[in-house]
């Protein structure tokens, strides 16, 4: 008679990983939150961010790719330059990427693009509506907190 270990988690392993999640999502929930008030995403959110993002990747998978999330580094960096998206969602992308595999990397940043379409038409009526508004800018940390969360999920 032979006991196998089972190829689920242990337990303790399952309720550390909801608990980082747990943590994780506070964190993008202010995120979201200073996002739309502020239209700022503070690095000490990015820094907690990256930190429970290192976690999950290091309990579930016992490793962590830094690679990848500094590639997205250097790219958004470069469209910073560019004026085309702010350094706050860039880190908070890169930051995020720390928990996701490699190989997921080009879905991730899809469903980040995908969920910041509905953003774009609600800033699109806005400025139709306030039209004495000349700039208006798109507190996309709130598509990259969905576009994370559909990507768990997906």
């Amino acid at each position: 008679l032979s006991i196998r270990r089972s190829s689920y988690p242990p337990y303790s392993e399952i309720r550390m990983k909801v608990f980082i999640l747990l943590l994780l999502w506070i964190v993008l929930l202010s995120v979201c939150y200073t996002d739309i008030t502020n239209r700022k995403i503070k690095n000490k959110a990015v820094f907690l961010v990256a930190l429970f993002s290192a976690l999950l990747s290091v309990t579930s998978t016992g490793s962590l790719n830094l690679l990848y999330p500094l590639i997205v580094l250097i790219v958004g960096f470069l469209l910073v330059f560019v004026n085309v998206i702010g350094a706050g969602d860039i880190k908070l992308i890169a930051a995020l990427s720390l928990s996701v595999p490699a190989g997921q990397i080009p879905e991730f940043i899809l469903w980040i693009t995908l969920s910041g379409v509905p953003l774009i038409l609600v800033v699109v009526v806005l400025r139709l509506v306030l039209p004495a508004r000349k700039t208006m800018t798109l507190p996309y940390g709130v598509a990259i907190s969905i576009g994370y969360l559909l990507h768990l999920l997906g």
